[in-house]
């Protein structure tokens, strides 16, 4: 890849609102994920049965969780190098990555964008902050 190329997807990366600092983004990652299986467990009863069964982990798909995450959110913590149009006026209206259209939703969680989740998580592991990831 010219480092040309690799210098404007850093930028588009920082337009975007990404936050580079590795901890930092771990710390909202882990921040985010743990409303949102608290939000699991308020809204399914049935999750207390599974805890007492399987010693207190929960079970709930990653994917699903990131595609319920504030676009905002999303793109501090994961990032994209895609140019949106809109995509600042989306965040201030607080949509999630699920409110985008399909194709958009899919460009911005593209395999550079897994990558990068997928490294947060390893860190969450390695911390042992998250051993159910």
């Amino acid at each position: 890849m010219p480092k040309a190329e690799i210098v404007e997807k850093g930028r588009t990366l920082q337009e975007n609102g990404f936050i580079s600092p590795k901890l930092v983004r771990s710390r909202l990652l882990h921040q985010f994920l743990w409303l949102y299986i608290s939000g699991l467990r308020d809204e399914n009863t049935h999750l207390e049965e599974y805890d007492a069964v399987n010693g207190g982990g929960v079970v709930f798909s990653l994917l699903v969780a990131i595609q319920s995450m504030p676009l905002e959110s999303f793109l501090q913590v994961i990032g994209s190098t895609k140019h949106i149009k809109g995509l600042a006026e989306r965040c201030k209206r607080g949509m999630r990555l699920s409110d985008l259209p399909r194709k958009e939703s899919e460009s911005l969680l593209d395999l550079n964008a897994s990558g990068r989740l997928a490294w947060l998580v390893d860190i969450l592991r390695r911390l042992k902050v998250w051993d159910l990831l």
